[in-house]
């Protein structure tokens, strides 16, 4: 069977929008259907929404002459009907649809139509679409049919989305164009758009997301339900289905492989390009993944849980559960996948998220602020200390340039100190000397050669002081022996001289002053 490949990354889409093929017409060569697509400005289950606006319409053109994808088999009843849209991803990381074109579509307008949104009726704009079915595809007109007169013929859009704004929990969709839109058969892929749609929508490979929206409507499926009837009455009759899809779905591969117009019909042939398909088919898919992950975690937590998040690289999901007190309230397991695809869960961790999801965006937002503030403080402390560093390697510039200036300061200064000091010592020693009360001999001893080099000045002045007056008794003594052997002189006065007798103490003042 041809296989459409898109290297994008499907978004974790749960769309609940009114579908519903609401016409059909017959012609010779193609049935001709319209189906209601979406509606506008109003979330989904999924908490996306396509808003209404100026640019609509231009985007909602881009469904014209894109494909109307199916993927034709038998229900376990026998009865022709589609499957899902046969998602796989790679080991590459590309995704592929295995499902085939089966007609294309021709018009498309936009009017306001009553829907249901969450169990309530609003009168919303919808997007309708009309579109072809080949008739050359007779089982896949067989399961057209069939499925409209029952009431139960879903689509499913698939987007290719370039932008989008996600605020309070709600991803509001602003850029994006149709690839294809798929039939569903209502056996094998629940619609999430209500009861008669199922979409997904591409993003970039980068985005960290993997999921389609069937994983989600199975879990509805179950959630109505609460039994696993339908699951038990396939795995009985898996093998006489698979056989009979396989040679009713090989005539019609055949029949679109065919560009020459001649039919093809060696079954076993056909049989074999069926049951030996490519590696990448026996790979789990993510709503495979998903579903397998969800139903071991009920069984290891013996409640209602559904999975919330799942990440496949750390092997690791989170559900919500039954009971829980809060919106933020989780239960954590870890699992692993076994050779035969089975999976096995570890013990539950129930964990406590620290904001809602809702509010994420909100704390996102005000972190960043901080961030943002803290950064511009360190910015500024950042150009102050640049501006200080700069301001110090100019100081230490300047400084090693008036380094020599310093030194030759320093060296000038210290002579000059030397020569003070020097001179200092050479007017005290000079000061002993004078009028002849000290000798050299006596000047030269130690306790006044101290007194010298540490410039004691007042010290000093005590040793002259002494030293003057012990002379100055000497000689009155030598006055008075004198006269007693001599006769007396009579006191005159010379008027030829100005000069005044002087006492001791005027003597010592000028002794000592000089």
């Amino acid at each position: 069977m041809p296989i459409r490949k898109v290297v994008m990354l499907v978004l974790n889409e749960y769309v609940n929008m009114v579908g519903a093929v609401i016409d059909v017409a017959e012609h010779s060569t193609y049935l001709e259907l319209t189906s209601r697509v979406c509606y506008y400005d109003e979330p989904n289950l999924n908490n996306d929404m396509l808003p209404y606006d100026e640019f609509t319409e231009e985007r909602a053109r881009t469904l014209i002459n894109m494909p109307v994808q199916a993927k034709y088999r038998i229900n376990p009843n026998g009865e022709p009907t589609f499957s899902g849209h046969e998602m796989v991803k790679k080991k590459d990381g590309s995704v592929e649809f295995k499902t085939s074109s089966i007609g294309t579509h021709t018009e498309i307008y936009i009017e306001n139509d009553n829907v249901d949104v969450n169990g309530t009726i609003k009168n919303l704009p919808c997007l309708f679409a009309k579109y072809r079915i080949w008739k050359r595809y007779k089982n896949v007109v067989a399961a057209v049919q069939r499925l409209f007169n029952l009431g139960k013929l879903y689509s499913s859009w698939e987007l290719n989305t370039y932008q989008y704004i996600f605020d309070r929990g709600i991803r509001k969709v602003t850029d994006y164009e149709f690839l294809a839109n798929t039939l569903l058969g209502f056996e094998y892929a629940y619609p999430s758009y209500g009861t008669s749609a199922n979409a997904i929508s591409m993003a970039e490979f980068n985005d960290s997301q993997l999921i389609i929206a069937e994983a989600l409507s199975q879990d509805l499926i179950d959630e109505n339900n609460n039994n696993n009837k339908e699951e038990n009455l396939l795995s009985n009759k898996t093998e006489s289905s698979t056989v009979e899809e396989n040679i009713v779905t090989s005539t019609s591969v055949e029949t679109q492989s065919d560009t020459t117009g001649t039919a093809t019909t060696s079954t076993d042939t056909e049989k074999t390009n069926i049951e030996n398909p490519t590696t990448d088919s026996a790979q789990l898919t993510d709503y495979d993944l998903r579903d397998k992950v969800r139903a071991a975690c009920r069984t290891k937590l013996g409640k209602w849980c559904w999975v919330s998040f799942l990440f496949p690289n750390e092997k690791e999901v989170w559900c919500e559960y039954d009971g829980r007190e809060s919106e933020l309230d989780y239960v954590k397991f870890t699992y692993e996948v076994g050779d035969d695809d089975s999976i096995t869960v570890s013990e539950p961790t129930y964990v406590k998220l620290t904001v809602s999801v809702a509010e994420i965006n909100t704390k996102i937002a005000e972190l960043e602020k901080e961030v943002s503030t803290v950064k511009a403080e360190l910015d500024i402390k950042n150009n102050a200390i640049s501006k200080a560093s700069e301001t110090i390697q100019s100081l230490n510039v300047t400084i090693s340039e008036l380094k020599p200036f310093k030194e030759q300061v320093e060296i000038a200064e210290q002579k000059r100190i030397e020569i003070e000091i020097a001179e200092d010592k050479a007017r005290l020693k000079a000061k002993l000397l004078k009028g002849n009360l000290f000798t050299e001999t006596e000047i030269a001893e130690k306790n006044i050669t101290d007194l010298i080099e540490a410039r004691n000045e007042s010290a000093i002045n005590g040793l002259i002081a002494d030293k003057f007056v012990a002379s100055f008794d000497s000689q009155t003594n030598e006055t008075i022996l004198t006269s007693e052997t001599q006769k007396p002189e009579k006191a005159t006065a010379s008027l030829e001289t100005d000069d005044d007798d002087d006492d001791i103490r005027s003597f010592m003042h000028k002794l000592l002053s000089k």
